[in-house]
């Protein structure tokens, strides 16, 4: 895996696309599976409104196991099933 994680060296799927937003999506697939051996959708939203970038994402469990994941310095946990969104938790801390 390459230094910041594997998810900035992937090619993410345009989702939406407008003046003055984007919405892009990552799903897990066989690149993704050799380095986090878990289900996983990413999305990003880059919104540009008054001279300020404001940048939101989500992360989504669709397998049937738990999974962890860190995005920057704060544990992210994930929980099974598809759909339900993760929420920002202390650093180090994940769903079993």
């Amino acid at each position: 895996m390459t230094q910041h994680g594997f998810t900035r060296d992937r090619r993410f799927a345009w989702s939406a696309r407008e003046a003055a937003t984007c919405h892009l999506v990552l799903e897990d697939d066989a690149g993704t599976r050799a380095f986090y051996p878990f289900a996983l959708r990413l999305e990003l939203t880059y919104a540009v409104a008054d001279n300020t970038l404001t940048v939101t994402y989500s992360i989504t469990n669709p397998g049937k196991y738990a999974a962890c994941i860190r995005r920057g310095a704060s544990g992210v946990p994930v929980a099974t099933g598809g759909g339900d969104r993760a929420g920002l938790t202390p650093p180090g801390v994940c769903a079993t």
